[in-house]
């Protein structure tokens, strides 16, 4: 039984978190390749075809990180001669954008064989990223011109919270976390404001809202 490794290592001119983007989607067929997909087992499992044959595939998500930009994935079924097939496909930053680094380990009476046409296949796919990835023009934002008013509720014990212009929908609720208060959230009011009434408030015990004499209950929040 012998035991192989296919590797393909191309650098893509797009922004690495662009093409991270892509791939990550796991059962999406973003590769030129694919002529249909299904995702199965809530989106761990793909099962495709190739363009020009019958043969039907199934793969399994074994391990993914956002932070790290890669994923790792194990033939299920559908290479005949593989006893086991382990890739793994990463995204780095690169000089050119990004570099996707494509590579399996096959074990199986086929290996060598099959080693050989993952790396072609890698190989399409990676070249195929430089088109699949979106091209985001950048947009300069101008100054924000929306009204943040500041609002003190009376009552006992008092709120504080920070409001945009009423508006039609939903109401954006912005929560500040430990140590925080509603002005943290005055870029995000004023960049959201003219789409959506946007809401922040000190919770209370923080900023200018107060705990009152009493333990604050859920009910008080």
């Amino acid at each position: 039984m012998g035991r192989d490794t296919a590797h393909v290592s191309r650098a893509v001119q797009r922004p690495a978190k662009d093409v991270w983007a892509v791939v990550r989607q796991f059962c999406v067929p973003w590769h030129p390749l694919i002529a249909t997909m299904q995702a199965e087992q809530g989106g761990f499992v793909r099962v495709f075809t190739v363009k020009g044959a019958a043969t039907q595939y199934r793969e399994q998500l074994t391990w993914f990180s956002d932070s790290d930009q890669c994923l790792r994935y194990t033939h299920v079924s559908g290479i005949e001669g593989a006893d086991r097939y382990d890739a793994t496909v990463t995204v780095a930053d690169d000089s050119a954008g990004a570099r996707v680094t494509w590579s399996a380990e096959i074990t199986g009476s086929r290996s060598a064989e099959i080693a050989n046409g993952s790396e072609a296949i890698f190989d399409a796919g990676i070249a195929a990223l430089t088109d699949a990835v979106p091209v985001c023009e950048e947009v300069t934002v101008g100054p924000a011109t929306v009204e943040i008013a500041h609002h003190h509720v009376d009552g006992a014990p008092q709120l504080a919270m920070s409001a945009t212009p009423t508006r039609a929908g939903p109401i954006c609720v912005f929560l500040h976390g430990i140590g925080g208060n509603r002005s943290n959230w005055d870029a995000q009011l004023k960049a959201l404001g003219p789409y959506v009434q946007c809401v922040s408030l000190d919770l209370r015990g923080y900023g200018d809202s107060a705990l009152g004499a009493d333990q604050s209950q859920i009910e008080d929040y």
